[in-house]
């Protein structure tokens, strides 16, 4: 894909985001944020992997669908690799590396 047919997909992601209530970090076009009172859930993208998370199990639901119908994204699970880091869950918590 050309640097055009990019800004395109990234132009219509980011217009999707803002309609369902997401701003843009100020540190990084790819994170998406939406926060209300007592919740908030963070969106992150690079290249061809997303990265859904936070404490609103409804709205990452809801995200998750909305991704699959228009842009056709699988749920691939549990976070297991992001960015080059290792993701390990137990129960004392998340280990990186």
């Amino acid at each position: 894909m050309g640097s055009t047919g990019l800004l395109t997909v990234l132009s219509k992601l980011t217009n999707s985001c803002f309609s369902r209530g997401y701003h843009s970090s100020k540190n990084d076009y790819g994170v998406f944020l939406k926060t209300n009172r007592d919740s908030s859930t963070i969106f992150a993208v690079y290249v061809d992997d997303m990265l859904v998370t936070g404490n609103d199990v409804d709205e990452i639901q809801a995200l998750k669908k909305f991704l699959d119908e228009v842009y056709n994204s699988k749920d691939l699970g549990l976070l297991r690799y992001f960015f080059g880091l290792e993701v390990l869950q137990e129960d004392s918590g998340i280990i990186l590396t």
